[in-house]
């Protein structure tokens, strides 16, 4: 069974948490929406946010290890390079929304002001879920602001239900595709 033809069915539209684009499961969450399950959304807020994520991943390991400052340096460099092939590829896939443009909105809910731009990003993505593996903010399997957040898993899990063929051909695509970056 082939993936659903873009133009036979309304796609869901579904926006990505950083915690997920640098998670265990980014891979099969991007082949699918390659292969046109979903259509994928992101802001230049959440691009910032997997930015300074791996960064500070980054930082934190030299620190454990003790690195020189040239160590680190160099530790940094390997990660931007990682980070910018990340980041071309997730271009390529997920489409751009500007969070700042988004219609007034309640979200006093969220405590953490830097989830206040994750949560407009799916506003203005008009999105049905946000996948998020940050369920202190974010309680999966709640609905809020008309969005439904679900963690990686779940999503993945909803994925495969909707679509049985779905976790055969996501796997397909992974082994004849090439590897994506940060694997």
């Amino acid at each position: 069974m082939q993936p659903p033809d873009p133009d036979d069915i309304p796609r869901e539209r579904v926006v990505f948490d950083a915690s997920v684009l640098l998670g265990d499961r980014r891979r099969r969450l991007f082949a699918a929406a390659d292969l046109n399950y979903y259509t994928g959304y992101w802001s230049s807020w959440i691009i910032s946010e997997l930015v300074r994520k791996r960064t500070e991943w980054i930082a934190e390991r030299a620190a454990r290890d003790r690195c020189d400052r040239r160590e680190m340096r160099r530790r940094l460099l390997e990660s931007r390079g990682r980070v910018n092939a990340l980041v071309d590829e997730l271009s390529h896939i997920l489409k751009s929304v500007d969070y700042g443009q988004v219609p007034p909105a309640n979200v006093d809910w969220l405590q953490d002001r830097d989830d206040r731009p994750v949560i407009q990003t799916a506003l203005a993505a008009q999105a049905d879920t946000l996948v998020t593996d940050n369920s202190t903010d974010f309680p999966c399997g709640q609905r809020r602001n008309g969005i439904l957040f679900l963690g990686s898993e779940a999503f993945l899990n909803s994925l495969y239900s909707t679509f049985p063929d779905a976790e055969v051909a996501i796997h397909q695509y992974l082994h004849e595709a090439r590897p994506t970056p940060n694997s």
